[in-house]
């Protein structure tokens, strides 16, 4: 049986095999994690830059661009946010701004992203009462019939395409 030692890290009275002491410095597992943990946060505080997608921008079709884009995570970037949220900015769009959207919407459901696009018009027909009828074919085309709010203002022959689906 091999011979354990004592962990290096004061107050720690874990005891440790040679070969790990030989990895970590003399260090049980659970201290040297935390002293990498330390390290890394360390590294991260001094190195975080913190990044403005919204600088410079007041077209609010961008901004909700923009907020509906997923980010993807990095521990060195600390996002600002807008400093209306999403929902204030829907409400205060102009009906032009809001077709855009539309035309948005249909853009990414066309090329594959339902998600975002389901996720653009309920916010459009939730926040600003906006009629989506003309896009609702193209849902129906896609499959896409959840969130239901999407077909409150169906017309006769889109509610009966839903009925027959």
């Amino acid at each position: 049986m091999t011979e354990k030692v004592p962990c290096q890290s004061e107050g720690c009275a874990a005891m440790i095999l040679p070969t790990t002491a030989a990895k970590t410095g003399g260090y049980c597992m659970p201290c040297y994690q935390e002293q990498e943990r330390k390290k890394r946060e360390a590294y991260i505080q001094q190195h975080r830059k913190t990044v403005n997608l919204y600088e410079g921008l007041n077209d609010p079709v961008e901004i909700l661009k923009i907020m509906h884009s997923p980010k993807q995570y990095d521990p060195l970037i600390k996002y600002t946010p807008y400093p209306r949220s999403k929902e204030q900015v829907y409400a205060s769009s102009s009906p032009t701004e809001a077709e855009s959207m539309v035309a948005y919407a249909s853009h990414l459901l066309v090329s594959g992203d339902e998600d975002t696009s389901r996720d653009i018009l309920s916010s459009l027909v939730s926040f600003r009462n906006e009629s989506i009828a003309g896009c609702l074919p193209l849902l129906l085309e896609h499959e896409v019939y959840y969130p239901g709010i999407l077909y409150k203002d169906a017309g006769p022959d889109v509610r009966d395409r839903l009925w027959i689906s």
